[in-house]
This record gives structure tokens, C-alpha cells and sequence, in this order.
């Protein structure tokens, strides 16, 4: 006899023919042998009837089954699953940074002054500020919206959204890049299952357990030496640290949890922090560079009488997917992004060239220092169909 429901293997459901089976050997324990219950016949249909109600109950208990395991657990019920071991999903962050407002000297510049890209995506002040004698203001601006949308490219923000008298022209020097969106699923079970991996200290996978307790960090690399000479300019029996992301204090403090004491630390960043008994420490890291990726796709499609567009918006988020997972240090692969295009069932066949600018674009792979890390936005991906 088949069993259903709790089992020594995990929950089996009970399908609708599995149900419909049951409701018709009871009937005809009931009713007899040649009672009928053909599709048309009122018991029948009764019978049906409850059964897929049935069904559905017993797919709904196996949802909630799975609801309370790591593997299976989604939304809601992941963060639960997941708090259990004091780890909480990571929340959408806004992107924020430094921009150059140029005017009159002594011109105010009051909080909540925005400014934004051609795109309009627009950004705030996050105080007053004034505008200097040399006829420029370094003003702190915030993303009025959530996650990555305010992850701008350097000098988009040029636009002045309420024009006010004395106030001339915007400008940001550097890329903004610390906007994130909410944690996926995915994510957060990696990040869950990588908080196992050595819930101590004094190892890589230690540091690498500290580091992630830092909600807007986007990428990491732990490096060591462990040989008495110096190796890659880190001195010897020392770790070095790249972070992307997390503020300067966020991250040395994590090193200083985590790494042996008496271990020296790398980096062009250096940090003073306390310990538990107050006393400073130096700490240093170095940290992580963005390069941004161009991509061309030249593709056939299976059918002409697919929505192209709705495509080729899939493929883009598919795409940077892949180039945010490549990880820091590692290479963006040629073969592995035709791999991630020709998922699409939509995709006949596509070549894919790459590169750092948009006039130098090749088929080869791109490898990228210890210290890099791959990142692409949508207008960098050009999208074509092969002419016949």
C-alpha cells in the first residue's frame, strides 16, 4: 500500500487520480460493483468535484511542508527558516554619493534639493549646504528610489530638476554604486549556508563569515599569505581583504572579529578600531573596482512570430544575472554568456562579443584582476538579429 502524507522519505501528496481512485473504490464498496460512475452521471461528477477540491488541500499541505526547509522555503517563510539562525534578509538599499553643484558664491543649497539623470532618475541633498567661494558645492545626494536604478554612471547626473536663480549647472565625478535591491531567495540561502561554514575565527572562512553580516556589501575576497616572504606585496603571514561595498568601519571591524590575533593585514584603506578593551587597532583593506562590461548579441530567433522585445528584456536581465555572479577577479567567459542567452527557447542560435569600452569589442574572454569586479548595465548590452 502506497503511502501518503508524512512518510520516512518526506511529504507525498496525493494527486487527483490518486483521490478520484479512493472516492470510487469507497462508492462501489457503498453502492456496488455497477454503480455508475461515468463523467456524465450525477455521482460521478459529484465525485470529481470533491476530489480536485481535495487535490488542492493536499497540494496546499505539501506547500506548507515545504515552506519549513531551506532548500524549498520561499519569501516569507525563508525569512523565518532563516532567523532561526539569527541571519535576516538583507533590504533594498538606495543608492547615494557626491555631486559638484556649481553658482553664486554663498547661494544657498537647501535639503532635499534634486537633482537627476537625462533618464530621471533623481537624487536629493541630505542637508543644507552652501556654495563656496570658488563657485562650487560638494553636496552628499541620496536616490529617492530603492535598489539599483541609482547605480549611475559618472557625470549622468546633469540635471537640475526645480531650476532656482544661482544655481548654474550638477555633476557627479564618480560612478554611484552602493544601491541594491531587496535579497533574493537565492541569495539569502547561499549566504545562509555560507554562515555554516566556519562559525568561529581565525580563518578565511571565518573573516568571510563576518564579512557577510554586512548588509550593503556587494562582493569580497579574502586573500592570505602564509609563507615568511612577502607574496603579491602582502607581508608575510598576513591576509588581505577586498571589499565592495560597506562602509570603511563595517568592514574593519569584521577583519578585527574574525582574523587570528597577531596577523598582519593588507590593503590602501586603513581603519582605527577598538577591541573589547578599548585599545586601537589598524586595520587595512583594500578596495574592489568596478569595470564596466559592454556586450554585443547577435542572434537568430526560433520563430518570427515571437514578441522580440519581451525577449530581448529577458535576455538583458539574464545577462546581468550572469556578469553579477561572475564574482570578484574572475573572467567574464564568452561561452558561458551563449550558454546563459541560448537558455531562452525563444533563441535559435547567437554570438556574443565583450569588452572594457564599446570600441573594443572582441570574442575573447575578459580576465580581471584580484581586485576588479564585473558589472554591466542595460544600455551597455546591444542587442541584434542576424541579417539573412
Amino acid at each position: 500500500m502506497v503511502e501518503f502524507g508524512l512518510t520516512k522519505d518526506g511529504f507525498k501528496r496525493k494527486l487527483y487520480s490518486d483521490i478520484e481512485l479512493d472516492l470510487f473504490t469507497r462508492a462501489k464498496d457503498l453502492f456496488g460493483e455497477d454503480i455508475n460512475l461515468s463523467e456524465r452521471s450525477p455521482l460521478g461528477i459529484f465525485l470529481r468535484i470533491i476530489a480536485w477540491s481535495l487535490a488542492l488541500i493536499w497540494q496546499l499541505a505539501e506547500h506548507i511542508y515545504h515552506q519549513s526547509h531551506l532548500p524549498t522555503a520561499e519569501g516569507i517563510s525563508l525569512d523565518y527558516v532563516a532567523e532561526k539562525a539569527d541571519i535576516y534578509r538583507f533590504p533594498a538599499l538606495k543608492s547615494y554619493g557626491q555631486v559638484k553643484i556649481t553658482g553664486t558664491p554663498n547661494k544657498k543649497i537647501y535639503k532635499g534639493f534634486k537633482v537627476s539623470t537625462v533618464d530621471k532618475i533623481i537624487f536629493e541633498t541630505d542637508k543644507e549646504y552652501v556654495i563656496d567661494s570658488d563657485g562650487t558645492a560638494l553636496c552628499d545626494v541620496i536616490c529617492t528610489q530603492l535598489g539599483e536604478i541609482g547605480n549611475v554612471q559618472a557625470t549622468s547626473i546633469n540635471t537640475i530638476v526645480n531650476p532656482e536663480i544661482d544655481v548654474v549647472s550638477v555633476s557627479n565625478e564618480f560612478r554611484f554604486s552602493n544601491g541594491r535591491e531587496i535579497e533574493t531567495d537565492d541569495e539569502l540561502r547561499d549566504r545562509y549556508k555560507t554562515s555554516f561554514i566556519d562559525s568561529g575565527k581565525a580563518t578565511i572562512n571565518a573573516i568571510i563569515n563576518h564579512l557577510l553580516k554586512i548588509p550593503t556589501l556587494k562582493g569580497y575576497k579574502v586573500l592570505e599569505n602564509d609563507t615568511m616572504q612577502v607574496v603579491n606585496d602582502m607581508q608575510p603571514k598576513s591576509i588581505k581583504v577586498i571589499a565592495l561595498g560597506g562602509s570603511d568601519e563595517e568592514v574593519a571591524n569584521a577583519i578585527l572579529d574574525s582574523k587570528a590575533a597577531g596577523i598582519e593585514t593588507n590593503g590602501n584603506v586603513s581603519v582605527q578600531v577598538k577591541d573589547n578593551q578599548g585599545i586601537n587597532h589598524t586595520i587595512k583593506f583594500s578596495r574592489a573596482t568596478e569595470v564596466l562590461i559592454y556586450i554585443n548579441v547577435t542572434l537568430s530567433y526560433i520563430s518570427e512570430t515571437i514578441d522580440k522585445e519581451t525577449v530581448k528584456a529577458k535576455l538583458k536581465k539574464r545577462v546581468q544575472a550572469y556578469i553579477k555572479n561572475v564574482g570578484m577577479g574572475n573572467a567574464v567567459i564568452v561561452s558561458q554568456l551563449i550558454s546563459t542567452i541560448l537558455s531562452d527557447t525563444a533563441i535559435k542560435d547567437a554570438s556574443v562579443k565583450i569588452g572594457k569600452t564599446q570600441d573594443e569589442l572582441s570574442a575573447d574572454n575578459i580576465k580581471l584582476l584580484d581586485e576588479q569586479v564585473p558589472t554591466v548595465i542595460a544600455s551597455n548590452i546591444t542587442i541584434s538579429e542576424v541579417q539573412s
